[in-house]
């Protein structure tokens, strides 16, 4: 059979490592079909009905393009993903992970998107991972690299939450916020959350241990920290996020970008609301401020913190500007730094109505309160 993708422009190559998928797989192959010119699955080891299941998926279906390898697992993610690589023959490479879902509007959008726009050889699109937390169900919306070129030079680096680098120059990024990919990798257990990031704070630690000297070692120190705090190992998570700060310092490097960011905004979350340690927060709520003057919750931080030392009164005058500044919608978020988002003007008026009550004034404070209930 002659496969009639080849004759199109911006083909797309799906590309997935798999081992023991039987509870995602169905799900995830029918909705990259009406996308997907061909699907690379690499399986690392499966002892389950995953390959059967891929290829009757593929006949339920009718899609034609489906192919199979076969690799050992090596302990590392980016080996498996660039060995994945290595099989596509497609002008785009889309990588997923087995236990998500491409949304309908990116199936329905994403081929007009491509062919409306040129693109370097070294572009990468950022989707948004949506990913739901797996007790509150609360909804995390993330960046995520998650196209780029087959022939660009690009691949993938570090065991765990490996990252795109390119050989040849700077990645071009490009933000897609309107394509959406659906996680549902974290709706586990408690007791299986714990065991994977228990795995997986393993892998990091044995790899930022043997390479000492990377140029990279900020992204794995980052990750690390966020592993430790998903299991409220809050001491180890900041320590981490720490070493990652004081990478940044060493290393001279660039600061405006939503990393760094957000860096900030998981240590000052974690001195404020888990281990009550105000004082040490307070540099880094400044840090934020001066990378993102117009960040709403830099200036809630800020509140917080006033409110927790004492200063009631400045934090009141700044709950209420906060109040203003989102009512009027100018929150400016230019970075792209992860925002507490709807949750915010709610917090804004719990704590007035407990600022308002700390100075006495009894009226305000019933009146916050209200604005709460309702």
């Amino acid at each position: 059979m002659i496969n009639q993708n080849l004759m199109k422009k911006n083909t797309i190559s799906a590309c997935l490592i798999v081992k023991n998928s039987e509870k995602y797989l169905e799900e995830c192959l029918k909705n990259i079909f009406p996308l997907a010119d061909e699907i690379i699955l690499l399986d690392t080891g499966s002892n389950d009905k995953t390959i059967d299941l891929a290829f009757n998926t593929a006949f339920k279906y009718q899609y034609h393009y489906l192919k199979i390898y076969h690799d050992y697992w090596q302990n590392d993610f980016s080996q498996a993903r660039n060995k994945c690589l290595s099989y596509a023959t497609q002008e785009w490479i889309l990588y997923l992970d087995v236990d998500e879902i491409i949304s309908l509007n990116t199936q329905k959008n994403l081929p007009s998107f491509l062919e409306k726009n040129n693109f370097s050889a070294n572009t990468t699109l950022c989707f948004r991972l949506l990913n739901p937390h797996p007790e509150s169900g609360e909804i995390a919306s993330y960046f995520r690299y998650s196209m780029f070129r087959r022939t660009s030079n690009i691949f993938f680096y570090g065991p765990v939450h490996e990252f795109l680098k390119s050989s040849s120059g700077e990645l071009e990024v490009i933000d897609c916020p309107e394509f959406e990919i659906y996680h549902q990798g974290n709706l586990i257990s408690s007791e299986q959350f714990f065991k994977k990031r228990q795995q997986y704070i393993k892998i990091l630690v044995d790899f930022i241990n043997k390479n000492r000297e990377s140029s990279d070692l900020e992204h794995f120190y980052f990750h690390l920290g966020n592993m430790y705090g998903q299991i409220n190992h809050f001491e180890k998570a900041l320590n981490e996020y720490q070493n990652c700060f004081n990478y940044f310092a060493q290393k001279e490097l660039k600061k405006n970008n939503s990393f760094y960011g957000d860096l900030l905004v998981k240590m000052i979350r974690l001195l404020l609301f888990n281990l009550n340690r105000y004082g040490e927060a307070l540099p880094k709520i400044q840090l934020l401020i001066e990378l993102s003057p117009e960040f709403a919750d830099a200036l809630f931080y800020l509140a917080y913190y006033q409110q927790k030392s004492g200063e009631i009164k400045k934090a009141i005058a700044i709950y209420e500007s906060l109040q203003d500044l989102l009512i009027e919608k100018k929150q400016t978020n230019y970075l792209g730094i992860i925002s507490l988002e709807e949750k915010l003007a709610k917090f804004v008026i719990i704590n007035l109505a407990e600022c308002y009550r700390l100075i006495g004034d009894k009226c305000k404070a019933d009146f916050y309160r209200q604005k709460v209930l309702n």
